[in-house]
């Protein structure tokens, strides 16, 4: 039985068939099935010689609902209302029954038309429903098909990536890693590959290539050889240098082959290798582009998406570990046969003048009366060497331990620069160099630690006498620039190659040198100058037009802070343009806060100590100093802490100072971060405290 809102929405949907353009072809097929039946109905009654009311009737109702369920049906059942409801109220003995008869018949007549109408909707709809589930089921069959290749495929890929991991961790020659890399693709993943190496200018260091056809793959060599990468083509290589980014080319049509090549040999070999799509992967190791992978196929059966794409990067990953770990092997390589080079020459240099201090002793025991002061001479000098060697040996393990701590204070150039050449003028002289000082006539003053920076100067000098030849000149220069001074080295010895510049200063690093090593020494005196000047905040570099053209070392160095002649008086004592200044000294040893605030005492200024981060703190926000000389290794918290919460409740214009037993450029670093004006190492001189306290009026003025 149809229920209400199935009969109030049939005109406006009716089963799977509700357009406004069925509604009109379902009206006319109505109207033609019914007239379709008082035609036969009519023929019926004349051939047979019966008056039929209903019977043709009910296979036309039932035309109508098979074809299109209830809305057709109903419209039939009206359209044959009107020849069948006249019989309705007007008595007709022509058809053998009584007007209440007809009536009933009439009714069974609505009846089962409407009936059949649902009847045919529900057969519709399961219809529909059949349908629907067997799209349903050939989907499902087509997607599970799918799935099931897709699965096949990654599980191909993944043991691709598997064996090629494995293939290239096994290698640790870059060549054969390159090699390696443009043979594993083929064939599952392309026809042919090419793979790029680019050097630190930018251009192409390596290629190497396979195909998967042996012929093609030496014409493909040829024309790799004859016909190199063009950097100003748009070919998905250079687009992948370029960019950093992955290239698809799922075509390359013949205007697009004949913009890449250069000439037409070049596009007759390319017709033969018969290029169809590229991919280009970049190799990235750390965001840095160091080559790209070009993966080519041939069949146009083989076609390249962004799936493809994805397993090409994979791969191109696994690839640049593979060359970045073949050049970090190589390194180490290089890095143990300087050592061992290192080596022999450390047991050449400490067998030289063990041999020369044997023979004078040997020659002293025959002749124990008779020695000459000759053979004191040279016990004496070798004796020096050996010295001088094991102290460049300990100096190197200081540095690389950190154990080495600078004592600083204002130095003179002209003071350092002499005291050098004064301890290389021996070899100088022996050498038959020429020595010349280009120094400034007035004072340049660096706050350096005296001893460490004549050592820097020492070791430039040295270095410059020994890779000179006999006669040559060794000049030096100093000039102030900005807040350094620069020191420059120039001899007219043998030269650095330009390969050699990068390293020169690197431990075990040297230029190839003869086997008579005429010109001795360990090859460390550099390491130990640049170590030394980073400690300062300075650098050494090293600059040379080539072999046989000299070298120029320069060093940069931190000038001091002067000190006005009218601030302080010969005794140190404050004269009476100073102003006397609030102290605050922290540090967790008592002694040393004690001894430093003492001193400052002495000097007149107003003075309070404090043992750890927190009191410092509390001390400063009652006694608000001008100037606070904060140790960094706290109980409880730090020095830089401290600073960072002085800065933060508005010390901004006070002098904060670091004073710390570590140096090291990061050490400075991490102070100036935290809100520190400078950093001394201790144990810090008492003119390096007068200075630092020197800039507080300078900062005062800018502040206000």
């Amino acid at each position: 039985m149809m229920n209400y809102r199935r009969f109030s929405q049939f005109f406006d949907e009716a089963g799977p068939m509700s357009s406004r353009s069925q509604i009109i072809r379902e009206v006319v097929f109505a109207l033609l099935v019914v007239a379709i039946a008082c035609a036969l109905r009519w023929l019926l009654e004349v051939s047979l010689a019966v008056h039929l009311a209903f019977i043709v009737f009910f296979p036309a109702m039932f035309m109508l609902a098979s074809w299109g369920g209830l809305r057709p049906t109903i419209i039939g059942l009206v359209l044959s209302a009107v020849p069948l409801a006249p019989g309705l109220w007007t008595s007709n003995p022509e058809y053998g029954i009584s007007e209440s008869q007809y009536q009933v018949a009439f009714a069974l007549f609505i009846a089962f038309s409407l009936g059949a109408g649902w009847l045919g909707d529900r057969a519709l709809v399961a219809k529909q429903l059949a349908e629907q589930a067997t799209d349903s089921a050939l989907s499902e069959g087509k997607q599970l098909r799918i799935n099931v290749a897709n699965r096949k495929r990654a599980e191909e890929a993944l043991t691709f990536l598997a064996n090629a991991s494995t293939s290239l961790a096994a290698l640790v020659d870059r060549e054969s890693a390159l090699q390696q890399a443009a043979r594993l693709p083929i064939p599952f993943l392309a026809d042919w590959c090419v793979v790029y190496v680019v050097d630190g200018k930018g251009g192409i260091d390596y290629h190497a290539h396979a195909h998967i056809n042996p012929k093609q793959e030496h014409m493909l060599g040829e024309m790799l050889t004859q016909f190199p990468l063009d950097w100003d083509s748009n070919t998905a290589t250079v687009r992948a240098l370029r960019t950093g980014k992955s290239q698809l080319m799922e075509e390359l049509p013949e205007p697009l082959l004949s913009s890449f090549t250069q000439s037409n040999e070049h596009r007759t070999m390319v017709d033969e290798l018969s290029p169809h799509a590229v991919i280009s992967v970049p190799l990235k190791i750390r965001d840095r582009t160091i080559g790209v992978v070009g993966l080519v196929a041939c069949d146009p059966v083989r076609r390249y998406s962004q799936r493809e794409v994805a397993l090409a990067e994979s791969l191109a990953q696994r690839v640049a570990v593979a060359v970045d770990n073949a050049r970090l092997f190589h390194a180490v390589k290089e890095a143990s046969r300087h050592k061992d080079e290192f080596l022999a020459m450390l047991a050449h240099e400490l067998r030289n003048p063990l041999a020369a201090i044997r023979y004078a002793v040997e020659i002293g025991a025959m002749s124990p009366k008779d020695a000459p002061g000759e053979l004191f001479g040279i016990i004496d000098r070798q004796t020096g060497n050996l010295a001088h060697l094991i102290d460049d040996l300990l100096d190197v393990s200081r540095i690389s331990r950190d154990k080495i701590t600078l004592r600083r204070e204002n130095a003179d150039v002209s003071a350092l620069v002499n005291g050098a050449a004064a301890t290389v003028r021996p070899l100088m002289e022996e050498k038959q160099h020429e020595l010349t000082l280009e120094l400034p006539s007035e004072p340049l003053l660096l706050y350096v630690d005296p001893t460490r920076a004549e050592q820097i100067l020492a070791n430039l000098l040295t270095n410059a006498a020994k890779y000179t030849n006999k006669g040559g000149r060794i000049t030096v220069r100093a000039h102030p620039d900005g807040r350094d001074a620069i020191i420059e080295v120039i001899d007219t010895g043998i030269g650095l190659p330009r390969e050699l510049l990068s390293r020169v200063f690197d431990l075990f690093a040297q230029a190839d040198r003869t086997l008579d090593r005429s010109e001795g020494g360990l090859g460390i005196g550099l390491t130990v100058s640049r170590k030394l000047a980073e400690m300062h905040g300075g650098t050494i570099s090293a600059d040379s037009p080539g072999l046989g053209q000299g070298s120029t070392f320069t060093i940069h160095l931190p000038l001091a802070q002067a000190l006005s002649a009218s601030a302080a008086s010969v005794d140190g004592r404050p004269s009476h343009t100073d102003e006397l200044r609030k102290i605050l000294v922290v540090d967790d040893n008592r002694d040393t806060a004690s001894s430093c605030a003492l001193m400052f005492k002495c000097l007149g200024h107003e003075v309070q100590t404090a043992y750890d981060g927190l009191g410092a703190l509390d001390i400063a926000r009652s006694f608000r100093p001008e100037a606070i000389f904060l140790d960094i290794g706290l109980p409880g918290m730090n020095g830089y802490d401290v600073a960072r919460s002085l800065r933060d409740e508005g010390f901004k214009n006070e002098l904060i100072i670091a004073v710390s037993g570590y140096g090291q450029p990061e050490d400075r670093q991490r102070s100036h971060e935290a809100g520190f004006d400078d950093h001394l190492v201790k144990p810090v001189r008492r003119d390096a405290l007068l200075s630092a306290l020197q800039r507080l009026p300078a900062r005062q003025s800018l502040a206000s």
